[in-house]
């Protein structure tokens, strides 16, 4: 059975709190029970001082056999009916009735009088390892007489006053942290759910996505935390996939539609012939091949437009004169040149090698002049530079046509795009040259651009990294 991602964080908190819990609670009855034990210690050894004093007093007068059979009874009584003596101690109790443990040896260590059955505990003789914790006692030569032991000097653990406080403090931290238990698994339970919030719905989003439906969006409260982080880069990836699928849509919607016209075309002329209605001749043919042509180039030109965007194109890097190859492209239109009496002019300023694919290159530039020979009236002028600008290799295709309007020059790198609405593909091309032209240029990892010329007429901006 799978237990869910909340159950086991819940479990997680309250085990985690126990154990801290069970920690807490040793920690604390360990540093408690060693700081009583030394407090009482420390109050046991000042009250077998003031008995060590009481006893050499006594004994400088004479008196100690007497003092110590005092000091016996005064033990033994409640502490209300203690004798208030100015030269015997006050015995401390820890009750009304219960007698503080003492007891009194000689130098030797036998003992001479005890209380609480001390005398019996330790067989009425102490060891000498034992008489060095012990108090001394002296008489009028200043010699040791005997020792005084008290409280827990004797008994070697607390009192039991002291060990019900240890007990009711015990069970004070248990149950504190057993209330701190319960309040933080309550309050992990409530946070936890403003954490699962956002992954159910990632979960829910996720399931969706795998549908094919890129329209779910996650909701997040925009904090900058890493569930808010997640929830942005999921909602990015789905209007990725949502525009990629739009794409897609489109692409295939643009595609049947400039394949439709040559097909039609081709079929209907067939179907004529072959229901004896139009002739096969020369000319028929001729129509039907020039259609199969551009149909032909129309699928390469898609082809190749697949390929560039996917990625899925080699570069064959070569090192190559940019200078001059625009200078090689210039001449490769000299017969439309001439035939619509254009002047082509190349300002070569660069000077230097470029390292990238010349062919593909080569074919930007074809694309551009191409467009720029359509576009340029009779008499005109097309222009090809090539310089250097901020370690950035920039090649220009610049004429005098009629240039393109600011609201069209984004838009004239989308696929099967015409800038003149009533151009047929025989007059106007595929619509696929700039868009397959962007494609090769980003694959350099530089960018294609247009803005308006000097003579108002388009210039095509081709921004090279210099590797």
């Amino acid at each position: 059975m799978k237990t869910s991602l909340s159950i086991r964080l819940v479990i997680l908190i309250a085990g985690t709190i126990l154990v801290s819990s069970v920690i807490t609670i040793l920690l604390v009855f360990s540093l408690s029970s060693s700081r009583f034990r030394a407090y009482a210690l420390e109050k046991d050894r000042n009250l077998a001082h003031t008995i060590a004093g009481y006893l050499t007093t006594s004994a400088e007068n004479n008196r100690l056999d007497e003092a110590i059979s005092s000091l016996s009874l005064a033990a033994q009584r409640p502490r209300h009916m203690q004798p208030r003596m100015k030269t015997m101690p006050m015995i401390r109790a820890s009750g009304d009735i219960e007698p503080v443990g003492f007891l009194v040896t000689d130098k030797n260590g036998v003992v001479l009088r005890g209380n609480a059955g001390m005398r019996e505990h330790f067989h009425n003789s102490v060891s000498d390892t034992k008489l060095l914790d012990a108090v001394p006692f002296f008489n009028k030569n200043r010699a040791i007489t005997g020792y005084v032991f008290a409280g827990v000097m004797l008994e070697g653990s607390l009192p039991e006053t002291e060990y019900k406080y240890l007990r009711s403090l015990l069970l004070g931290v248990l149950f504190s942290a057993m209330l701190s238990a319960v309040l933080a698994s309550f309050i992990g339970v409530l946070f936890l759910k403003k954490i699962l919030k956002p992954l159910n719905s990632l979960n829910q989003g996720v399931r969706l996505l795998g549908r094919g439906d890129y329209s779910f969006r996650v909701d997040h409260p925009g904090s900058g935390d890493e569930l808010s982080r997640l929830a942005e880069g999921f909602n990015e990836m789905a209007a990725s996939l949502q525009a990629s699928e739009q794409w897609k849509k489109q692409i295939i919607s643009d595609t049947a539609h400039e394949l439709r016209t040559p097909v039609s075309l081709i079929m209907g002329n067939l179907e004529m012939m072959l229901d004896g209605i139009y002739e096969a001749d020369e000319e028929r043919l001729r129509s039907l091949y020039n259609e199969s042509t551009l149909l032909a180039d129309l699928i390469r030109d898609l082809h190749e437009l697949s390929s560039a965007e996917s990625s899925q194109t080699d570069l064959e890097k070569e090192v190559f004169d940019p200078d001059e190859l625009i200078s090689l492209m210039a001449e490769s239109f000299r017969a439309v040149r001439v035939d619509k009496k254009l002047q082509i002019h190349v300002e070569a300023h660069f000077h230097d090698s470029w390292a990238g694919d010349r062919r593909k290159l080569q074919q930007v530039l074809k694309n551009l002049l191409a467009n720029a020979v359509k576009y340029t009236p009779s008499e005109g002028s097309i222009t090809l530079r090539t310089f250097r600008m901020e370690e950035k290799l920039i090649i220009e295709v610049e004429d005098t046509g009629p240039g393109i309007p600011a609201d069209q020059r984004l838009k004239v790198f989308d696929r099967f795009y015409r800038l003149d609405k009533s151009r047929n593909r025989q007059e106007g091309g595929s619509g696929l040259g700039l868009a397959i032209s962007k494609a090769i240029i980003d694959l350099h990892n530089g960018y294609l651009e247009v803005e308006e010329g000097q003579d108002h007429g388009a210039l095509f901006r081709i921004t090279l990294p210099i590797c």
